[in-house]
């Protein structure tokens, strides 16, 4: 039995390839090569970006660190160190905010490929958590504590009724672009980016931070994170359920009509 289903989309870059439009602008940097990953990287103007602020983060690196805030593309060029990866991208417009804070959101995703199976099957948790940020939002403000989630002094609640179904329908959209082949199980090397083995079991779970439009809809994804925290009570009924699935329970909830706390296929 595998965990490792889901590492096609460990990487920030890969994410903004697959997810396209539902990305903001993501241009990966090496060195003094900065390449736009998505379409609306590509139609931007790199040179006309001054007013906006920028993410620079780098890849591999989890929860606040690696990431550093500046005020045009040009000026991330400038930080990069020599021999990493990074991927730099400019603050989405007029995001959610609650109480006039920015609001960042995490949901879980699992992954599943039966031994013996051709297909793959993907879930969604119906629980999950808005992280209210404890500074107000300014549009133009390179201050971490207001454009960076301090998981610390973050408040957390629920999702809102409605926002389920927009973010699982976005989510099969960016699922049905992978590449979900199964190799050979006496294959040297992986045919496929998804390394997956017909003659086992393989699984994945991770988290997916994204940002809602001004009326509170999932609208970008950030990132797919590997190693998400499990800190919330809830979660450990979510581990629980989800092996239930991976040994043997298949479900097949209406997403849209429920809008269910657990598990639902989406995929």
């Amino acid at each position: 039995m595998s965990h490792s289903l889901l590492g096609e989309f460990w990487c920030r870059s890969r994410v903004a390839e697959i997810a396209d439009e539902w990305s903001p602008p993501t241009f990966s940097i090496y060195g003094e090569d900065c390449v736009p990953l998505n379409t609306s990287a590509k139609n931007m103007n790199q040179q006309d970006n001054s007013d906006k602020v920028w993410f620079l983060k780098e890849e591999g690196v989890q929860l606040r660190h690696g990431v550093s805030l500046h005020t045009s593309l040009k000026d991330c060029l400038d930080s990069v160190k020599s021999g990493r990866q990074y991927v730099a991208q400019p603050h989405v417009p007029n995001p959610w905010r609650l109480e006039g804070c920015k609001v960042d959101t995490r949901c879980f995703l699992f992954g599943l490929s039966r031994a013996g199976s051709l297909g793959i099957e993907c879930y969604l948790y119906g629980k999950g958590a808005h992280k209210v940020f404890s500074s107000n939002w300014e549009e133009n403000s390179i201050d971490p504590n207001v454009q960076c989630q301090n998981p610390e002094s973050s408040t957390r609640i629920p999702f809102f009724a409605g926002q389920l179904p927009i973010l699982a329908e976005c989510l099969n959209s960016i699922l049905s672009r992978a590449d979900w082949k199964v190799k050979n199980s006496d294959s040297e090397s992986p045919s496929t980016p998804i390394d997956r083995d017909k003659d086992m079991t393989s699984f994945g779970l991770i988290g997916i931070d994204f940002i809602c439009d001004h009326n509170g809809a999932p609208r970008w994804i950030l990132e797919f994170n590997p190693n998400p925290g499990l800190n919330d009570g809830w979660t450990k009924v979510m581990v629980r359920e989800m092996a239930d699935i991976v040994f043997g329970k298949s479900l097949d909830v209406d997403i849209q009509k429920t809008n269910p706390e657990g598990w639902s296929r989406i995929f």
